[in-house]
């Protein structure tokens, strides 16, 4: 058991971040107990849930207001009911209908400007509601709500971006420059960001027609044009060429931003060489070790919690433990916001109940990562795994990259690769 543990790099600050919030709240439940006064404590959770509410639909509404695409929308609370591709645009119904939040991509014109404001709605319209909250409520009320929604404010705009590697509170108040933040001030890195949007949901066509624009009009290498180049290799299936793309880095790049793309690379490469190890298992022996080498790496640093974690289900896959690459892949699955982040976390699902001997759950999960996402090939290979732990008829093994040995023998150029 040792073993497996040690296998998979882990992951601590959301855990204490939930204490933070958590504890505090529990010793004020406490004392309004002992005080005969618990009916203020829930009062305050109440007015928690509104304000949770109310603060996502003001967001919501800004960013359709700013004609944003929406790409992600979550209609309603608890256990997921469906998940569907709807337009350009993922949904997800849970079972209780009593919230509506979801994710907005802002126009190319003012992407950085409206993405500034539509994350300044829902800060300015929370610290508000806390000063109301202050003053009305009863004691124990006020104490819940204050603490709650103070420390939950506090640690989302203390957190770090993963692409820009700068606190959310900075990226909010300040202005971005294409030294310090370039997906918000550089139209180019923007339009790259929106493109890459465009393959995970399987439009090829436009997220190439990008790519061929961007090329066309530079004169250097780009960390934008490489990794939407990356990304659409990987979304057709052809993870070796994607782990070939060199990822350019600015050397005048500000510590926080190189740290932020670092870890970047490093999630990606460690997801695209487990996916080319599952595709194929005879890279598994040279592509395992490395995984795992940049999965360590990024676990010490403060994106651990915020970076893809499919690599981490992937590694678990690849090391023999189902139960850790199950609760990865809900992970994943739960932070997904495209068909292709979704298909990933579904098919890994898929796997490790394959591996449990679950061939009910493992069809439904790959049954609905096809619904969601057809066009990926990645479902080819995961149909012929559980196929072939069922020992049912096995599909056709996939074709391997007619050359593979240049990129396990020298791995590709991303910064992390030492």
């Amino acid at each position: 058991m040792a073993a497996k543990k040690s296998a998979l790099p882990g992951i601590g600050a959301a855990r204490v971040k939930v204490l933070l919030i958590l504890l505090p709240l529990l010793v004020i439940d406490f004392v309004a107990v002992a005080q005969e006064r618990e009916g203020e404590f829930f009062v305050g959770l109440a007015a928690l849930y509104l304000t949770s509410f109310i603060t996502a639909a003001a967001a919501f509404a800004t960013g359709r207001f700013l004609r944003g695409r929406v790409v992600f929308a979550r209609i309603g609370l608890g256990p997921v009911v469906k998940r569907s591709v709807v337009g350009d645009r993922l949904v997800v119904r849970r079972a209780l209908p009593i919230a509506v939040s979801g994710l907005i991509l802002p126009g190319p014109a003012r992407f950085g400007r409206d993405w500034r404001l539509i994350n300044l709605t829902g800060t300015a319209i929370s610290t508000v509601l806390m000063v109301v909250g202050a003053v009305t409520l009863p004691l124990y009320g006020a104490l819940t709500y204050c603490w709650g929604l103070g420390l939950v404010l506090a640690v989302v705009l203390s957190t770090r971006d993963p692409l820009a590697g700068r606190f959310l509170a900075a990226r909010v108040f300040t202005r971005p420059t294409p030294r310090n933040d370039p997906v918000l001030a550089d139209p180019r890195r923007t339009a790259a960001e929106r493109a890459v949007v465009d393959a995970q949901f399987g439009d090829f066509i436009a997220a190439e027609r990008t790519l061929e624009e961007l090329r066309a009009t530079s004169s250097r290498p780009e960390e934008g044009i490489a990794l939407l180049e990356s990304e659409i290799l990987a979304a057709r299936g052809d993870f070796v060429a994607a782990l070939r793309v060199e990822m350019p880095l600015a050397p005048d790049a500000p510590p926080a931003l190189a740290a932020a793309r670092t870890a970047r690379h490093q999630a990606r490469t460690a997801k695209l060489l487990l996916l080319a190890a599952e595709q194929n298992p005879a890279r598994a022996a040279q592509a395992v070790p490395m995984a795992r080498n940049q999965l360590k790496k990024l676990a010490a640093t403060p994106y651990r919690a915020s970076a893809d974690r499919s690599g981490r289900s992937l590694l678990a896959l690849q090391t023999g433990d189902p139960t850790i690459a199950a609760r990865e892949a809900r992970i994943a699955l739960a932070l997904a916001r495209t068909p292709l982040t979704t298909a990933d976390a579904l098919c890994a699902l898929a796997v490790a109940s394959s591996m449990q001997g679950k061939a009910k759950a493992a069809r439904a999960s790959l049954d609905q990562a096809a619904r969601l996402a057809p066009w990926y090939p990645r479902l080819t290979t995961v149909q012929r795994i559980i196929a072939t732990r069922a020992g049912t008829a096995v599909l056709p093994p996939v074709d391997a990259a007619a050359d593979t040995s240049s990129v396990f023998d020298d791995p590709w150029s991303a910064p992390s690769r030492d």
